[in-house]
């Protein structure tokens, strides 16, 4: 019987190290495609969006730190095209305005060919943007999907650091949807971050992670008081969405504070 035993659980083991070792190959081919559709030349869009939902999938911090720091590149590129493409609608007004050319109302030949080349430079930027969007919404699901706790440690770091706040936005939600038990700490410290899209995500995320509730609503209490008003009110929702006689108790005193649709959405919480 201890022989039966000792062989079975020595076929196990077999069996979990394979799946392992399987698993850690397939980890090293994702993180391969990932490289090489992100950091080594310009891959089409396609095999970008591939590799983000392959990265999604894998373990460990490289993932990870791969994963926000794509975003962070493709969230770089679409400002630089939303800049681009107010620049070529302001050149468009003026032209419409009879602002340049020969001085007739559509502005001359000239005008209208330059008009031409700057509708089509417009419609390839909008569709470069929209490529780019699809790029970074699979990586945000990426690390949504993250699970073991050095992708989330590193997601906790990213949060504290100094890439773009879109990047720290997103890993805050991904913290707050992951149940991790470093997560709360992490987001409680992000709503004293510098931009507000990342106070107002750690908000919404905190109200997902495993955390205390004395804790979050003291958290919730000092946000209260922030400079923008919608990350007040993100406050006053998670508040609210706490449904206790202490967090009603806390959001009573805004209505005093506030003016305006601010007031009017705090009221309508009570």
């Amino acid at each position: 019987m201890n022989r039966t035993r000792d062989f079975l659980a020595a076929a196990l083991l077999c069996v979990l190290g394979a799946a392992t070792a399987e698993a850690a190959a397939q980890d090293a081919d994702a993180l391969i495609r990932f490289r090489k559709a992100f950091f080594e030349g310009a891959a089409p869009v396609a095999d970008r969006v591939a590799a983000a939902r392959g990265i999604g999938l894998a373990e460990g911090r490289p993932a990870a730190e791969m994963a926000c720091r794509a975003l962070g590149e493709t969230l770089d590129r679409m400002e630089s095209l939303a800049k681009e493409r107010s620049a070529v609608r302001e050149e468009l007004a003026r032209i419409a305005a009879g602002r340049e050319g020969d001085g007739s109302p559509d502005g001359g030949p000239e005008a209208r060919k330059r008009q031409r080349e700057l509708r089509e430079r417009e419609e390839a930027l909008r569709l470069l943007d929209e490529g780019e969007r699809g790029v970074a919404e699979e990586l945000r699901r990426a690390l949504l999907g993250f699970r073991d706790d050095r992708a989330l440690e590193h997601l906790a770091a990213t949060l504290r650091g100094a890439l773009p706040g879109g990047v720290r936005a997103a890993a805050a939600e991904a913290l707050g949807a992951s149940r991790w038990e470093g997560a709360a700490k992490a987001l409680r410290g992000a709503l004293r971050d510098r931009d507000p899209q990342v106070r107002e995500a750690a908000l919404a995320a905190l109200g997902r992670a495993a955390a205390k509730e004395e804790e979050t609503r003291r958290s919730l209490a000092e946000a209260l008081d922030d400079e923008r008003w919608t990350v007040r009110i993100a406050a006053a929702r998670r508040l609210a969405a706490m449904a206790t006689p202490e967090a009603v108790d806390l959001l009573i005193p805004v209505l005093g504070r506030e003016t305006g649709k601010p007031r009017a959405d705090v009221a309508a919480l009570l």
